[in-house]
């Protein structure tokens, strides 16, 4: 896999500057009696100009495509301005493995059900987990898939929340697992023996995304692990009791909307019934 960064005004600069690295990568190559493998390789650019490479990359005698997505160690990334995760992928083989599931545990507890589920379809969403940088739109998607999972096994309609049920359950919604795979994603590098993880830790782009995690759950890296969790989970149950008592009265207050229209529209009548009598 070959990555590219270009910038628009410095496109032609770049390619030049490519082109004699690729040359001198080739010189290497044939010293070393090594051979690229076109068929297994291809070039991806991130970046403002990402959408003019079309022209294959020449590295010696062969070509090399460009794509617009590639699969690195089970992750597909998708070429744009900046490093993307596809995370439609990662729907498509949570909902599969659910539908097979499904159809194989008709008479089994719900209970049950949802222990497979997290066996074996959970892990498909939070795999690497911790080392993506995903946007609120992609967390908010996931978080819809893992909670189609309690509104069919349980039976909830489309329309319900299944939020305080979660927390009823004493199990942490998407959101907060997200959160739970980089606090500990980061506590790792933090404390690893590793000086060179150490550093990675410190220099990485997700450091303020962890950071934002920490200060939101009122947790630090070096707290214990169980800690961290029980944080997180005294976090959501804070959120879902905020949902459910805003969502309580928001209930009431459609009722009492609902009644108002129902007697304005029942007084209507009765007057107009009395003057039909009264003529």
């Amino acid at each position: 896999m070959l990555l590219a960064n270009f910038n628009r005004k410095e496109h032609l600069r770049h390619r030049a500057v490519s082109l004699r690295q690729h040359g001198f990568l080739v010189l290497i190559s044939v010293e070393l009696q090594l051979e690229f493998n076109c068929k297994k390789s291809c070039c991806i650019a991130f970046s403002a100009g990402y959408k003019d490479c079309h022209t294959p990359l020449q590295l010696g005698a062969q070509l090399f495509r460009w794509n617009t997505t590639v699969k690195y160690l089970g992750i597909v990334f998708s070429a744009g301005i900046s490093l993307n995760v596809d995370t439609d992928v990662i729907s498509r083989k949570f909902y599969a493995a659910c539908d097979s599931i499904y159809s194989r545990t008709s008479g089994l507890t719900d209970l049950t059900k949802l222990h497979l589920m997290e066996s074996y379809c959970l892990p498909l969403l939070t795999y690497a987990l911790g080392a993506l940088n995903l946007t609120s739109r992609q967390c908010n998607a996931l978080n819809v898939c893992w909670n189609s999972v309690y509104r069919r096994v349980f039976g909830f309609h489309r329309w319900e929340s299944v939020k305080c049920f979660i927390c009823g359950l004493g199990k942490l919604n998407f959101l907060h697992i997200h959160m739970q795979s980089v606090l500990r994603f980061f506590k790792k590098l933090y404390f690893s023996s590793n000086s060179v993880l150490k550093v990675l830790s410190k220099v990485s782009c997700n450091q303020k995304y962890c950071q934002q995690f920490l200060n939101e759950v009122d947790v630090a890296l070096d707290q214990s692990k169980w800690h961290i969790d029980k944080c997180l989970l005294r976090h959501f149950s804070d959120v879902a009791f905020i949902y459910s008592f805003f969502f309580f009265f928001f209930r009431i207050s459609c009722l009492l909307y609902c009644c108002v229209v129902f007697l304005s529209w029942t007084n209507k009548r009765i007057i107009l019934v009395v003057l039909m009598q009264s003529r």
